[in-house]
């Protein structure tokens, strides 16, 4: 672990089980103050989420080889569906969300 400017650098050497590297990840992410979710990232999925004051954009890969299902709203930008409560993400696929505010 180093230390650089206002971040800090880790260099890891060895080669960690799945739940191992999932629980390393989430500690320290906690520790930067970056939120995760843990089911999400041992299916293999990645989120990313950009919010303003009007529109959250909603970002989804599946890294995975089989399809997941994740809860999410909004509108599913790449096959232009509504989605009210489950997103279901095919394998190696990307899918982006997007959703309105109420004003």
């Amino acid at each position: 672990r180093r230390e650089v400017g206002a971040g800090t650098a880790w260099y890891l050497a060895t080669s960690l089980e799945d739940a191992s590297w999932v629980d390393l990840a989430g500690r320290l992410c906690a520790q930067a103050g970056v939120a995760t979710d843990p089911a999400l990232a041992a299916a293999g999925v990645e989120r990313v989420v950009r919010a303003g004051a009007e529109t959250t954009w909603t970002f989804y890969v599946n890294h995975g080889a089989t399809d997941v299902t994740v809860p999410a709203r909004g509108t599913e930008l790449v096959t232009d569906t509504v989605v009210r409560s489950e997103l279901v993400l095919p394998a190696r696929a990307v899918r982006v969300l997007r959703e309105e505010h109420a004003r």
